[in-house]
């Protein structure tokens, strides 16, 4: 398991290389490409619980992945990153995921955020209802999870753009 507070960047995709790596609690995060890139806040602990599904997604788009072990570092990376997607694990060291899903939502209302979460489905949706959690994934995704988060932005993708 990481060591809470460490904040990682690390840029995946076609010719990419690692970007920086911060120290604990005052992270140094990676400012958004001038290309577009996705950049996804991986909140979580252990940092490598979703790594076989970043991988999976890093072989279709560009991507940069930004792995903060607990909450505070999370909001502190927040602030000098345009994440797009937050994947954050159910329990942290800080705080809940809930907890992290609020707090980061008002950083950045829209942030697609997804929870590792073991719960039961039913239980899920009632402890997110009125979050706006975009999925919730096994606490260890696959790397077939990385189209099914794919298909859910397009499908966004598609509504916003009116296609």
């Amino acid at each position: 398991m990481e060591t809470a507070g460490a904040v990682w960047a690390v840029r995946a995709g076609p010719g990419a290389d690692v970007v920086s790596a911060a120290g604990l609690h005052k992270p140094s995060c990676v400012k958004r490409s001038e290309n577009h890139t996705m950049i996804v806040l991986n909140v979580n602990q252990n940092r490598k619980a979703a790594r076989s599904m970043l991988d999976a997604l890093a072989g279709k788009t560009e991507l940069e992945v930004i792995d903060a072990g607990d909450m505070q570092s999370a909001l502190d990376c927040l602030g000098s990153n345009q994440a797009e997607v937050a994947l954050v694990a159910e329990h942290l060291p800080d705080g809940s995921g809930k907890q992290c899903i609020e707090e980061l939502t008002k950083v950045n209302p829209f942030m697609y955020c997804l929870m590792l979460s073991g719960m039961d489905k039913d239980d899920f949706h009632e402890e997110t209802e009125g979050l706006g959690v975009l999925m919730q994934l096994p606490p260890e995704p696959g790397p077939e999870y990385a189209g099914k988060l794919l298909v859910k932005l397009q499908e966004i993708q598609a509504i916003m753009s009116g296609d």
